[in-house]
């Protein structure tokens, strides 16, 4: 099996350079046409209002408020096997992530949204390519911060892993 090898920056941005001179050229519009047209769309996207969680739900990416909640164990099974799957695919930014990410209240927040936003990526539900170079800022980013906070002094997460003893647990706030 060949060795995946994750995109720069660079490539992505001229791979979507070449996605919107195409599809400008499919519509029969100028390229700034097109953006505009693009950029026209995604403003009244972004001008929704947000759905919200139905009442009395959290958003999917946050952990269940109560720790013998129904559906907690299968959540955390899910986030673990979510992160394990970032942190293959992108196993440069997650390198500087510390083992002990499932016992930082945190660490959890922040992975279940990047899983989130991931799977929003994936499946369609962000339209607009921007939001695709910002995930890969973000996880510049974060991978920054874990490095800066001495996550890696503890080891690195390994996604080859099971989930560690205690996951089924309560997570802590950082001191």
């Amino acid at each position: 099996m060949p060795e995946r090898r994750h995109r720069t920056y660079l490539e992505l941005e001229a791979e979507q350079h070449a996605r919107v001179t195409d599809a400008a050229r499919e519509a029969g519009l100028s390229r700034a046409d097109y953006l505009r047209q693009r950029l026209a769309a995604a403003d009244r996207l972004a001008a929704r209002p947000p759905t919200p969680a139905p009442l009395g739900e959290r958003p999917r990416w946050l952990e269940p408020l109560q720790p013998q909640a129904v559906g907690r164990a299968v959540w955390r099974e899910a986030l673990y096997a979510e992160v394990c799957r970032l942190a293959s695919d992108y196993p440069e930014a997650f390198a500087t992530l510390g083992p002990d990410w499932t016992e930082r209240a945190d660490r959890v927040r922040v992975l279940g949204a990047l899983v989130a936003w991931r799977s929003a990526l994936d499946s369609g539900g962000e339209p607009d390519f921007r939001s695709e170079l910002a995930f890969y800022r973000t996880l510049t980013d974060l991978s920054h911060l874990w490095s800066a906070t001495g996550d890696i002094i503890k080891g690195r997460f390994d996604p080859r892993r099971d989930p560690p003893a205690g996951w089924d647990g309560t997570v802590t706030d950082p001191a």
